[in-house]
């Protein structure tokens, strides 16, 4: 990663030296702070992370003496620092659904689930185990927490999946963002509590962040203490977490050049 960095800079600098040429001191300068700025606020953003989620394996229903992967597409995501690549159980929640938790880390978490499926759109919309209504996945998206809950807490709790999902958007983890309209990934997000099924000082709060893009859908779900210590830097990582997500065909390229900066 440190060979990237270098690397990185040293094309930026040169390119801000080459594009100078042209221009006065004062503005030269001014474009290096901005660059520099720029390029420090990246390196804040990627030191909070962890390396990218691997595609996860599960028992195939027809076979269960084989597996399959779980997803139909493979996402580029990076964690927060701590999260494993891999998820923490084999079996995903509920066992038919495709929602993997993740644990570890030290910014707040309890833990996070990732799902994705394919979207079934249009009056006449197919669903299938791969394929599902934006409705449908929020459905299943309840019940894989509320057996997740079951299994982790012995408790009975129903999450509804009667939610008003809002608009969120986060920067792009990009090193070379636009200096005055960088890009921006949409979510929608809900939340869940189990308030009145926990001990006050117990009570979690499960945050799901969805994007649909290109006929794919992604759920991230946060699981976090409400009584958070650290609010600030939790919020950070989760932000640069989201940040990182590519779906689609720059998904391959994401994780060569990720491979490549780690290389030493």
């Amino acid at each position: 990663m440190a060979r990237f960095m270098v690397n990185a800079r040293y094309n930026l600098l040169a390119a801000v030296v080459l594009f100078a040429t042209g221009c006065g001191l004062a503005d030269y300068q001014d474009r290096l702070d901005q660059q520099a700025a720029r390029v420090q606020k990246f390196d804040e953003a990627n030191r909070l992370l962890d390396e990218p989620i691997e595609l996860p394996r599960m028992p195939d229903p027809a076979d269960p003496n084989t597996e399959k992967n779980a997803w139909p597409f493979d996402p580029y995501l990076r964690l927060p620092r701590g999260y494993s690549a891999l998820p923490k159980e084999k079996t995903p929640y509920p066992d038919r659904f495709t929602m993997f938790r993740y644990a570890g880390g030290g910014e707040g978490a309890t833990a996070i689930f990732v799902t994705a499926a394919w979207v079934a759109s249009g009056k006449d919309a197919k669903e299938d185990a791969e394929t599902f209504t934006p409705a449908t996945f929020r459905s299943r998206i309840a019940v894989g927490l509320a057996d997740y809950y079951a299994k982790e807490y012995k408790g009975v709790i129903k999450f509804t999946d009667k939610v008003d999902p809002q608009p969120r958007e986060v920067k792009a983890l990009t090193f070379y963002p636009h200096p005055t309209n960088p890009s921006k990934i949409a979510f929608k997000y809900y939340a869940y509590s189990d308030q009145g099924h926990r001990e006050p000082k117990d009570v979690s709060i499960f945050e799901v962040y969805l994007r649909e893009e290109a006929g794919m859908q992604i759920a991230i779900i946060v699981q976090r203490p409400v009584q958070l210590l650290n609010p600030t830097g939790f919020t950070k990582a989760i932000e640069a977490c989201l940040g990182s997500l590519e779906l689609g065909s720059k998904t391959d390229m994401r994780r060569t050049s990720f491979r490549k900066a780690r290389t030493p």
